[in-house]
């Protein structure tokens, strides 16, 4: 499991010290449902109730168990990466991220720049050529200027 150990986070008292380090969303998942269904296996066996409300209540805690198991699945499948990094590594990720997108952007400008000249400089017969040229350099700038 991926808990996360900071000297600082310690705190007195063994529960908090615990809780202070669950960095990740998985174990702080992990342990909650732990916890639930601690509680309700610690109803099930103590409890005086009838044989029907403990098999009711053995029933919701497997009911329970599938229901976090199906949520949890659907959302390592939808956004892992919220799920497996910790905070600063994926503070750390969108910072790359955003790297990237803003060096491809530069690259796009270029690119409509380019455009831009070789529109300019084609002959005087290819006027519809240095039209499409214009629009497709003006369309980039333009969509590139709603990206930021």
């Amino acid at each position: 499991m991926a808990v996360a150990s900071n000297k600082d986070d310690k705190a007195p008292g063994r529960g908090s010290s615990v809780l202070a380090q669950l960095k990740c969303p998985l174990v702080f998942f992990g342990l909650s449902l732990t916890i639930i269904e601690s509680t309700f296996g610690t109803v099930v066996i103590r409890s005086p109730y009838s044989e029907r409300t403990t098999i009711i209540v053995a029933c919701l805690m497997a009911g329970l168990f599938v229901v976090s198991m199906l949520t949890v699945a659907f959302l390592v499948y939808r956004v892992p990466m919220h799920l497996m990094l910790l905070a600063d590594q994926y503070a750390e990720h969108i910072t790359q991220r955003t790297q990237q997108l803003n060096a491809l952007k530069e690259k796009m400008l270029t690119v409509a720049r380019g455009l831009e000249t070789l529109a300019q400089n084609l002959p005087s017969g290819a006027g519809a050529l240095r039209t499409a040229l214009r629009e497709l350099s003006r369309k980039i700038e333009v969509d590139l200027g709603t990206f930021s």
